[in-house]
């Protein structure tokens, strides 16, 4: 009676945007993580995927601008 385990991918986060959110939110960066895998529920884990994907996208959006330099 083996039950199959639902396997999640090696998701990697940018570790330069969790450091910011730690510092921002005062909470560890595994918390910050389980947030924006959805792992957690609530009104702070909400705001924090919000945050994630703001500085992600700005950060690629400064990444493309510095490649047209």
């Amino acid at each position: 009676m083996s039950k199959e385990t639902k396997k999640t991918g090696n998701i990697k986060y940018n570790r330069q945007v969790i450091e910011t959110l730690v510092e921002k939110h005062k909470i560890s960066d595994y918390y910050i993580r389980q947030c924006v895998a959805g792992r957690k529920e609530g009104v702070t884990p909400d705001i924090i995927k919000r945050d994630y994907k703001i500085l992600e996208r700005t950060l690629e959006l400064k990444k493309q601008q510095f490649k047209m330099l």
